[in-house]
């Protein structure tokens, strides 16, 4: 009876092992074979990761932003920029004046384009572009290269500069510049850099809270290239080849630096087919109720856009 009981608790020991080394085969072939783990994982698993080995994920996910980033730097004296505002070249940031004529007088073709109207008058879009130049220009002085990145490089490859319902700027730069870029913009006269330690930085101007630039900062391996901060991640984690080395561009009139391959990150991460709303109102910092998608094509009796549909 003994033996028998034994034999019996052998058995289940050994079933449950199997089922055991089975569930965690199917772990590891779900982790490590891509092909299978974004079948699993693919209602939530980011674009930016589908063609990414699970060990590129989780270097990427185990990297840290620096330490002591918010300790202000000491200013010997106030920078100035060499810039005029007569220096922003107001003929090349685009306007679109018969959009807003069409919104107020009820002819857009459907009620839910009116979600992508242009989001600044024109005066504020000329401060947002002024700010862009300020800033391009003190980091060139430093040393430092910059490249548009999120809606900003979407809107370069699509719209030729900022998205027209759109209403800040995103830029990304590499990490080890972090403490030239906190020299260059904290002490520059006029102007505000907002620090935070997990790398998410703005630039504006002194006492206003808009408009200002979203600054990003990047790690890089032999592979990829990744955001620092946490949250962006799973839209900003690129092929390095993809990005490197950055090409040079104009944006509303801007010198700027793109990815080398632009037109191929703008559709492979960020719906370059699809027109996507607003989801937050950065002047109001208030966020909209409802995001609205439509297809790019539809909005073509209001805007020119690039390369759609290839």
């Amino acid at each position: 009876m003994f033996i028998l009981q034994n034999q019996r608790m052998l058995r289940c020991m050994q079933t449950v092992s199997k089922v055991v080394g089975a569930v965690f085969l199917l772990m590891v072939i779900c982790m490590f074979v891509s092909p299978a783990r974004n079948l699993v994982f693919w209602p939530f698993w980011p674009n930016a990761w589908r063609k990414m080995a699970t060990i590129d994920i989780l270097t990427i996910e185990s990297s840290k932003p620096p330490e002591n980033v918010t300790a202000l730097p000491r200013c010997p004296r106030a920078l100035s920029t060499p810039l005029a505002r007569e220096d922003v070249d107001v003929a090349l940031i685009k306007d679109y004046p018969h959009v807003r004529t069409a919104a107020k007088a009820g002819r857009l073709l459907d009620a839910q384009h009116l979600a992508f109207v242009p989001a600044l008058p024109f005066p504020e879009k000329l401060d947002l572009v002024w700010l862009l130049a300020v800033m391009a220009q003190a980091l060139s002085s430093g040393g430092v290269e910059f490249f548009m990145r999120g809606g900003s490089l979407l809107g370069a490859a699509r719209h030729g500069g900022i998205i027209p319902w759109d209403d800040d700027i995103d830029v990304a730069i590499k990490i080890s510049d972090w403490t030239r870029v906190r020299e260059q913009l904290t002490c520059l006269k006029g102007y505000e850099l907002y620090v935070q330690p997990n790398m998410h930085w703005k630039f504006k101007p002194a006492q206003k809270q808009f408009p200002f630039i979203d600054i990003f900062f990047y790690m890089e391996n032999e592979r990829y290239v990744w955001a620092v901060t946490d949250y962006t991640r799973r839209t900003f984690a690129l092929r390095k080849e993809d990005v490197l080395p950055l090409r040079p561009a104009t944006f509303e009139g801007v010198k700027v630096m793109l990815p080398r391959r632009t037109e191929r990150i703008s559709k492979e991460l960020y719906g370059y087919n699809s027109c996507e709303s607003r989801s937050l109102d950065h002047k109001s910092n208030v966020p909209f109720s409802k995001v609205i998608t439509v297809p790019c094509s539809s909005l073509g009796y209001l805007y020119y856009m690039y390369n759609l549909n290839e």
